[in-house]
């Protein structure tokens, strides 16, 4: 288990992205998709320097289990603890 601390005099900053809904063939096949996520997210981590990232709903549909892995992958680069939430159609 992760333990977050919050630095004293400092807001405690969580970055939220919510139902990417991308599927296999997106991260396979379909290289602008996935170099618009991949770029948007880094963007946003760079920006807001978040001590937490969030995925809030509808990571992807119908147990697309390699899109999971995919979306795991890429949080991880990032080095901050992140959690995920699944949706209706995960």
């Amino acid at each position: 288990m992760k333990v977050l601390q919050k630095k004293q005099n400092a807001d405690f900053k969580i970055l939220n992205l919510t139902d990417p809904q991308l599927v296999d063939p997106d991260w396979r096949e379909d290289k602008a998709i996935r170099r618009e996520l991949y770029d948007t997210v880094t963007y946003l981590v760079d920006k807001t320097s978040p001590d937490l990232i969030t995925v809030s709903g509808d990571l992807s549909c119908a147990e697309n289990y390699k899109s999971y892995e995919n979306l795991a992958d890429l949080l991880s680069g990032f080095c901050v603890p992140w959690s995920f939430v699944f949706g209706n159609h995960d």
